[in-house]
């Protein structure tokens, strides 16, 4: 009897520990078995990673082997061009202005495949997050300059008239660095004004020590993407005009398109429910050729939620209405070097560098194939699909 009661009893805490096992394996967002044969196959590409303490910028593939490296390269940003080349900001400080015996190196740099230096601009300010290759080989840059005097007269607030402001200002350069078209913010937008947030120092707006450390950027483009073809111009929509701008503000909590030609403010977005305010980190409009296309996809960060509380939107640009959300109800946590984009299966690839997570997605908000990355070890990331690089073919 005590035989028989002793083999229950073990069967009993065998099935128990089974159980236990099955919930803590049991992941629905986040599967423990990512299928990375079969997902390969229909996503070929490498990803682009910044590795800031080796100072190195690594191409890998989906397995995580790096295939190719440039070495000694301390970029904040980069972007592989169509010919394989890497193009590079470096430099960025935290001080905009240009101090006396200030070495400002802020400068964008273009490196072969083989890592040797094919162009270099340093700029008089500091480079902001991005510089943009167009397609007539010139560069769009963002930078941050001291607004100017007859600007700061306008501002009708006497608190923040007394602070320091910098304001955006988007060049296109020539391969000699000769500047052959400037957007200056301070044209287009009243200084009196910040978009859906209040201008700090204005009355109601907080003032503490970390915003006044902040207190510089009156408009600071996060990302700046180049407007592709699009059915809502297609269909007679000009602010929607392949070649505008389209800027993710945070200082001002909004999405913003730049009318290309006249410079003017044609369309801003600053979020609905169940999104809430803007705080993008990213935005671009999806081609043609993706599932989506035309769409605007947005990653949010609220920097301010010591959590990374974060959501993905997808916005149908010309109803200003959100078709797709992800993280609104999945409690998406990341940092603000994350990353999304859509791929041409229609699944997105979302890099959560708070965990150090690359994922992709399907329409259904689940997860089809996981792979965990170095936590910490990467400053920027990127996915290029294997067409996008001749150099690949070689080795993927």
């Amino acid at each position: 009897m005590n035989i028989r009661l002793q083999e229950l009893l073990q069967m009993t805490a065998l099935i128990l520990l089974g159980i236990l096992l099955l919930l803590l394996t049991k992941n629905d967002s986040e599967p423990s078995a990512p299928h990375v044969e079969s997902q390969a196959q229909a996503n070929r590409g490498a990803l682009l990673l910044i590795d800031p303490s080796s100072q190195t910028v690594n191409l890998q593939d989906l397995y995580g082997k790096t295939f190719h490296q440039w070495t000694k390269i301390g970029a904040s940003n980069v972007e592989l061009l169509p010919n394989c080349n890497l193009m590079t900001i470096q430099g960025r400080k935290p001080s905009f202005r240009k101090h006396e015996g200030a070495s400002l190196e802020s400068s964008v740099k273009e490196y072969n495949w083989n890592g040797h230096l094919q162009m270099s601009f340093k700029s008089e300010y500091i480079l902001d997050s991005q510089a943009y290759r167009l397609q007539n080989g010139n560069t769009l840059l963002t930078t941050k300059l001291p607004l100017p005097l007859e600007e700061v007269n306008k501002i009708q607030d006497t608190t923040r008239k007394l602070l320091e402001i910098n304001a955006a200002v988007v060049t296109e350069i020539d391969s000699t660095g000769e500047v052959i078209w400037k957007w200056q913010s301070w044209d287009h937008l009243d200084v009196n004004t910040c978009g859906a947030k209040k201008c700090l120092g204005q009355k109601g707006a907080t003032l503490n020590h970390q915003e006044l450390e902040k207190i510089t950027d009156w408009l600071s483009i996060k990302t700046l993407n180049i407007l592709p073809e699009n059915q809502f111009f297609d269909q007679g929509d000009s602010r929607f005009r392949p070649g505008n701008l389209l800027m993710a503000v945070n200082s001002f909590a909004e999405l913003l398109i730049v009318d290309r030609v006249s410079g003017s403010v044609v369309w801003r977005y600053h979020g609905d429910e169940p999104s809430g305010q803007v705080s993008g980190i990213q935005a671009e409009m999806l081609a043609k050729e993706l599932p989506g296309a035309g769409n605007i996809i947005l990653l949010n960060h609220d920097s301010e939620d010591l959590s990374g509380r974060s959501t993905i939107l997808e916005i149908n640009p010309s109803s200003q209405r959100v078709i797709w959300n992800y993280g609104v109800e999945n409690k998406l946590h990341t940092g603000a070097n994350a990353r999304v984009q859509r791929l041409a299966t229609g699944n997105s690839l979302i890099f959560n560098d708070r965990l150090g997570h690359l994922y992709e997605l399907n329409s259904q908000k689940k997860i089809v194939w996981k792979s965990n990355l170095a936590v910490g070890t990467i400053g920027f990331f990127k996915f290029y699909p294997i067409n996008s690089c001749s150099k690949f073919q070689e080795s993927l």
